[in-house]
């Protein structure tokens, strides 16, 4: 991706069930990838005790959601 103009940069979308490994594989793509970058995404689930707000998820209630 050290080539990419901005124009053609692309979006990755990586789905899978949880506990499958999107996470470990985020992780590695940034610490190989130069220009990559994380979207965050929100959801309505509890904060886990190491997640982070704004690293890891945005975390809101259904209402804050809606």
């Amino acid at each position: 991706m050290n080539n990419v103009r901005n124009s053609e940069k692309k979006l990755v979308v990586l789905s899978a069930p949880s506990g499958a490994g999107k996470t470990t594989i985020c992780k590695k793509l940034i610490d190989e990838v130069d220009d990559i970058d994380l979207s965050v995404s929100v959801t309505t689930r509890k904060k886990r005790k190491d997640e982070v707000e704004g690293k890891h998820y945005f975390f809101k209630n259904e209402d804050e959601f809606r």
